[in-house]
């Protein structure tokens, strides 16, 4: 049976940090004339090759980043860059090579929600750091995610951290200022 898909041309993984070792084993193995040479090059390769594949597989042993749809994939980066765009299911499988149906079927099938659910997480992660990290006003960042309104963001981010907004923005103010403010020397006594 033929595959509808093909391997796409490199795959992103922010943390590749457990790659870096065996990396450098194998580079170290490439570039210098040592005994036992070509077994150590393939054993740095299969290392190499096993920390990549275990970084690529989804957590919880889910479906590998390699064997994704390139639609989902492009569906998946669309929404990762502009989470406050109006998606709807047809511009993005017009813009990914499927149809609207096929590309939310896989889209679930591979990701374990919905497109309409993995948009509405986006948006609200990405308000949430905005509030935690800025005096950004509520309403700007509602309008930057995509939101109707202030209240729709607030009763969407309510529902998901179960606090408002403005609470966690006066809490991670409260803990910065905390962190940040220099304790005032007391006078010395003579």
């Amino acid at each position: 049976m033929p595959c509808d898909w093909a391997v796409p041309p490199f795959v992103l993984v922010p943390d590749a940090g457990p790659v870096a070792a065996p990396f450098r084993q194998l580079m170290a193995e490439c570039t210098a004339v040592r005994a036992f040479r070509s077994q150590l090059l393939v054993s740095s390769v299969d290392a190499l090759l096993l920390m990549v594949a275990r970084l690529v597989t989804s957590k919880g042993g889910g479906t590998s980043l390699i064997a994704r749809h390139p639609a989902v994939l492009r569906a998946q980066e669309l929404l990762d860059l502009h989470p406050g765009e109006p998606w709807s299911t047809a511009q993005l499988a017009r813009m990914a090579g499927l149809s609207s149906s096929h590309l939310a079927s896989r889209f679930s099938q591979e990701l374990g929600v919905t497109i309409h659910r993995y948009l509405v997480e986006r948006r609200l992660t990405g308000a949430h750091e905005l509030i935690r990290s800025s005096d950004t006003p509520i309403t700007a960042i509602a309008s930057h995610f995509g939101f109707s309104s202030s209240q729709h963001l607030a009763t969407a981010y309510k529902k998901r951290y179960g606090v408002a907004p403005m609470d966690t923005r006066r809490s991670a103010h409260h803990a910065g200022s905390k962190q940040c403010r220099p304790e005032t020397p007391k006078p010395r006594k003579r």
